[in-house]
């Protein structure tokens, strides 16, 4: 059974001893009441959770804090079992590498306009600047600091130094 829960509760009137929560996005908080309300029970429930009473019980009622959540349960009197297969959406992926960096201005990350982000953090102090040519226009960033850059230009890295190991968190969507 499938139910829509806008922010607050819904109750309704099912019969069983066994609660199956299949699927919900956030944690569900469960109020069962038994026959003739001589019980009641409140669980806090996510997907894949199962609940058994020994006796019936009469009454369900959802909540939860979300303002919009589907929320797919089945109720019974036997063991409950599902089998459901997860279809996951890959985000982005990222890509960590370090480089020693030489005296002067070095190319960090080419321009790639698929890169949602990079993070990066120097052994040694260094300049950098994403989408500019100019060591006048770097951020400085110093030793044990990180700076990220949510866009795809060009980063360029300015050293006074060589030797400088620079590591890098690259995120690609």
């Amino acid at each position: 059974m499938k139910v829509t829960v806008f922010s607050g509760a819904v109750t309704m009137s099912k019969r069983g001893r066994v609660f199956m929560m299949n699927t919900c996005a956030a944690p569900v908080q469960v109020k069962f009441r038994g026959l003739r309300d001589e019980w009641s029970e409140v669980h806090t429930l996510v997907s894949g959770d199962r609940v058994e009473f020994g006796a019936d019980f009469q009454a369900v009622e959802l909540t939860c804090d979300e303002l919009k959540q589907v929320i797919d349960f089945d109720i019974g009197y036997g063991l409950l079992s599902r089998t459901a297969s997860v279809s996951i959406k890959s985000a982005g992926s990222a890509n960590t590498y370090m480089r020693v960096l030489s005296v002067g201005k070095n190319i960090l990350a080419k321009s790639n306009r698929n890169r949602a982000s990079i993070l990066i953090k120097p052994t040694l102090p260094i300049s950098i600047s994403a989408g500019v040519d100019s060591e006048a226009e770097a951020f400085p960033v110093g030793v044990g600091e990180s700076i990220e850059f949510k866009n795809g230009a060009d980063i360029f890295v300015y050293c006074k130094s060589a030797g400088v190991k620079v590591f890098c968190i690259e995120e690609v969507a």
